[in-house]
């Protein structure tokens, strides 16, 4: 469902999960512990649905409602400039909709700062997990899903296959079985023969007792 760019240079082969849809990550750094919703700028599905909910009136007030019940501390927004979720307002949100067209990641992050003596402890691992969980509801919010499709993605996929269908069936030559027809292209190019039968964008033609298969598009009347 992506868009490749052919002029990404290296990136062009980035194929990493988490440059291409919206994940939960953990961070271990010299800043402390981050645990985040990331949404890179390789990931088109999801920033393109996000822009949609987001410019909604409902989408809106569910991110101000997340953003308030989210960990104490947590701030969200494009890398680099993050709001304190409970500093979020609407003039905020529109800014988050224009800076999702750049390639900046979009981030929600609740980060444990190193002093915190929970990371020095055993107790380490189940506040982890307890952050885990609270941020969950974020990454619901913010990841496409059949359910959380505000940008119409399955509906577009469907009329893009259709159409693509539609083109192709157009594309093939209207010859009936048992025409003679002329094989144009492969190691049967210029032979005649007798079409067999014609499938899925494939035609069946008999060279004399031989089978051949060949793209539909590749015969034509003899």
């Amino acid at each position: 469902m992506n868009r490749t760019d052919l002029t990404a240079g290296a990136a062009l082969f980035d194929i990493s999960v988490q440059h291409q849809h919206a994940c939960l990550t953990l961070k271990l750094d010299n800043d402390g512990l981050a645990v985040n919703v990331e949404i890179a700028g390789r990931a088109s599905v999801d920033r393109d649905n996000v822009k949609a909910k987001l410019a909604m009136e409902e989408g809106a007030k569910g991110l101000l409602q997340l953003a308030h019940a989210l960990p104490g501390g947590t701030a969200l927004g494009l890398e680099g400039a993050l709001v304190s979720g409970l500093d979020l307002d609407a003039s905020h949100i529109a800014g988050f909709i224009e800076g999702l067209d750049s390639d900046k990641t979009f981030l929600v992050e609740a980060l444990i700062p190193k002093d915190e003596e929970v990371l020095r402890d055993e107790a380490f691992i189940g506040a982890a997990a307890e952050y885990v969980e609270e941020m969950l509801p974020a990454l619901h919010f913010f990841m496409w899903t059949e359910e959380n499709n505000y940008a119409r993605l399955g509906v577009t996929l469907a009329k893009e296959k259709k159409k693509a269908k539609e083109k192709e069936q157009a594309a093939l030559p209207e010859i009936q079985p048992g025409a003679r027809v002329i094989i144009l292209s492969g190691l049967f190019a210029g032979r005649p023969g007798y079409l067999a039968e014609i499938e899925k964008g494939k035609a069946k033609v008999m060279v004399g007792p031989v089978s051949v298969t060949v793209d539909a598009k590749d015969i034509k009347t003899a």
